[in-house]
C-alpha cells in the first residue's frame, strides 16, 4: 500500500499548493476592491448591504461575548468576499 503514495518530495508539494490555494481571501465580505456600481440606486444597495453586514456582525460578536465557546465561522468579517478553492 506504501508503494502507492507519492514520495515525500511531491506529497510536500502537493501539501503546499493545498494550502496556498485554501487560504482565506484578504477581504472580508461586503468590502470590495473596486467600485463597479455607479448607479445611484446600486451605490444605494451595496451601501444597505454593508450597513446589514456590519449589524449582523455586531450581532454576533455580542452573543459570543457571553459563550464559553464563541463561533466566529459565519460572522460576516471572518467570511471572504472571494471563494478560496
Amino acid at each position: 500500500m506504501l508503494q502507492h503514495f507519492p514520495d515525500k518530495d511531491i506529497l510536500s508539494l502537493i501539501m503546499s499548493t493545498s494550502s496556498l490555494l485554501s487560504m482565506q481571501a484578504l477581504k472580508p465580505l461586503g468590502d470590495f476592491e473596486v467600485q463597479y456600481q455607479y448607479d445611484p440606486k446600486s451605490v444605494q444597495a451595496v451601501m444597505n448591504f454593508q450597513g446589514e453586514l456590519k449589524s449582523i456582525s455586531g450581532k454576533i460578536m455580542l452573543r459570543n461575548a457571553g459563550r464559553r465557546h464563541p463561533y466566529p465561522y459565519l460572522n460576516p468579517k471572518n467570511l471572504p468576499n472571494a471563494i478560496s478553492i
